[in-house]
């Protein structure tokens, strides 16, 4: 498949300079709101831009430098004894300790400097496991390693599992969940047939597969750029907060996030990376990865509705930009995409329309329109921050103390 990014030479310099400007053009705004997240986003960016425009023609020497044989066993012997020792950390402390952060942040970075290095098929599916063993890493550090979960609708969610393996019945799911219960019914199958309990049978149905999913990111990325680029994304995705977060909660958003994941790259490879090659879509694997596309379009309606509700908008964008690039270039696409969201949105609205409105309750559209009219008309504002609040603002602590507890944020983002 080929791509046009690598058509065009320079692309990284150009949005390195870019970066520059936009990290400056974030920073001045602090002038018009005191908020600090502001300055630490626009230094991180323009910082990083600048620090990669410096060193992109020294990248080659250090290189050399870090590619030897011996070097590559070290980063993995590194790697895995700090890893190891994290753990330990986990088993002989009540909570997790800051050392234990700082493992994880050395390991991903022994991880970044070792990627750089990858050369083979072979080392980089060794660095994908690496990957996932840090996301496991810091999932089961809440979800195994505490006795709680701290968002309410995980905790649900597992009582309602519980019950359907053992009623066997869809009718003790609460509220519209009966019409949503694709993630609780593989649950509930999966600990019947382990014959375990429910906090190892979510785990296994829904935290694995989560992680497992990211992949597509990986799978998207290769394609666009290469190797390298696509395991610093995974990377990436994979020790953000968002991702940390629902993966130590597993329920319905858990399980949406992945068939997203899926559907999306199915997408990309149908549609994204072969859009201008209408002859492509007249083969054996391109119907039989149709046909996997609509099936899972069809699960996700069934497992969430918000997650669905995403869904539908992406398929609009792509639709949208499909139709577009036919006008402009003048080429003759396949519109099979078209068809696809045309579809999917005619069975979304109605399947909403039954489930929703059987249970009595307010139509989610309605709960939708409602909610952005609210905040359009009444919060919506162009940095409309606590901290442009006269009020507010004189209760913040001193500039300099604000800027140092944010240092720790702007080194991630310089560093990611």
């Amino acid at each position: 498949m080929k791509i046009y990014f690598k058509k065009i030479k320079d692309l990284d310099t150009f949005f390195a300079i870019l970066g520059m400007i936009i990290g400056i053009i974030i920073s001045s705004m602090y002038l018009l709101s005191s908020t600090m997240y502001l300055l630490a986003v626009g230094i991180a960016i323009s910082l990083a831009s600048t620090i990669y425009i410096l060193i992109k023609k020294n990248s080659q020497s250090i290189l050399e430098v870090y590619e030897t044989k011996k070097m590559k066993i070290i980063y993995k012997i590194l790697f895995f004894n700090l890893f190891s020792i994290s753990i330990c950390v986990l088993h002989f402390s009540e909570i997790r300790p800051l050392i234990y952060f700082i493992l994880i942040s050395l390991c991903a970075m022994v991880l970044s400097i070792s990627i750089l290095c990858v050369d083979s098929k072979k080392e980089i599916l060794f660095h994908i496991l690496q990957i996932f063993m840090i996301s496991l890493n810091l999932i089961y550090s809440i979800y195994y390693f505490f006795s709680y979960l701290p968002l309410s609708d995980s905790s649900k969610h597992l009582i309602m599992n519980n019950q359907l393996a053992i009623d066997g019945n869809i009718s003790v799911l609460w509220s519209k969940e009966t019409y949503f219960p694709l993630m609780h019914l593989q649950v509930a199958i999966t600990k019947l047939l382990l014959n375990c309990d429910i906090i190892d049978a979510s785990n296994i149905a829904i935290i694995l597969p989560f992680v497992i999913s990211s992949i597509c990111v990986y799978l998207i990325v290769r394609t666009c750029f290469d190797e390298k680029m696509a395991l610093f994304s995974l990377l990436i995705l994979n020790v953000t907060d968002y991702n940390i977060l629902w993966g130590s909660q597993p329920q319905t958003t858990t399980y949406g996030v992945s068939l997203n994941f899926f559907i999306m790259y199915i997408i990309a490879k149908l549609y994204l990376f072969t859009f201008d090659k209408l002859d492509n879509h007249h083969n054996k694997d391109y119907y039989n990865w149709a046909i996997i596309l609509v099936l899972l379009i069809l699960s996700m309606f069934l497992a969430h509705a918000v997650s669905s509700f995403i869904l539908f908008v992406t398929l609009i964008g792509f639709s949208l930009f499909i139709i577009s690039y036919n006008k402009v270039s003048g080429k003759k696409t396949s519109t099979d995409f078209v068809s696809v969201t045309i579809l999917a949105a005619v069975g979304l609205l109605q399947y909403w329309m039954v489930a929703l409105y059987s249970k009595g309750g307010r139509p989610f559209f309605d709960r939708m329109v409602q909610s952005l009219g609210l905040h359009i008309s009444n919060y919506m504002g162009f940095l409309n921050r606590p901290e442009t609040i006269l009020e507010y603002a004189v209760t913040l602590p001193p500039f300099s103390e604000r800027f140092v507890n944010l240092i720790g944020f702007s080194i991630f983002l310089l560093f990611q």
